[in-house]
């Protein structure tokens, strides 16, 4: 059945109803669109979304216990760089080393963040973001870093983990020459 067949059955269907059925219907489907985006659980516990948000969280903290709390044990990594780490000790040792280094004293915040439910225990979840370093001693203002992550997650229970994450950084476009590079 396609879809518009199956909208078109349902609106003939809630439309037959009595109004106070109608009513608990449009809140039962508020709620499962909303689940749907990741924002909540049946259990009322955060949804997949919240992961991305409790990472920057992390990061703003340079706290290596929130980053591990949320990653499973055997969870897989690819860095900016292209390198695969594979386990939550060897990501948290590498985020850890990046705040001892030059994340120091950055921020990061979350933009443009998407969530796409594979099924009621998998979900992809895709954001950018911009990590300013407020350290910066040019006197030019803090300087900015801009990247998306990809993170693969998954739900035990109320829980959701990322079992995969891939960090990509966004770099500037190079000039193009004026004879078009011949």
């Amino acid at each position: 059945m396609k879809p518009t067949d199956m909208a078109a059955r349902l609106s003939r269907g809630l439309l037959s109803l009595p109004v106070t059925q109608v009513s608990w219907m449009a809140r039962l489907l508020v709620f499962v669109w909303l689940a749907g985006a990741g924002v909540v659980t049946a259990q009322g516990s955060p949804g997949p979304a919240s992961l991305a948000t409790r990472f920057a969280d992390a990061w703003n903290e340079h706290d290596r216990a929130g980053f591990a709390s949320l990653l499973a044990a055997d969870a897989d990594w690819v860095t900016a760089s292209g390198v695969r780490l594979r386990g939550r000790e060897a990501i948290v040792e590498f985020l850890a080393d990046e705040h001892a280094g030059w994340a120091r004293h950055t921020r990061m915040r979350v933009t443009d963040l998407h969530v796409r439910t594979v099924n009621v225990s998998t979900a992809a979840i895709f954001f950018e973001w911009e990590i300013t370093d407020a350290s910066d001693s040019t006197g030019a203002g803090p300087s900015a870093r801009r990247g998306n992550n990809l993170f693969i997650v998954a739900r035990a229970g109320p829980t959701w983990t990322i079992v995969a994450g891939q960090v990509a950084r966004k770099v500037a476009p190079s000039p193009v020459p004026s004879d078009g590079g011949r």
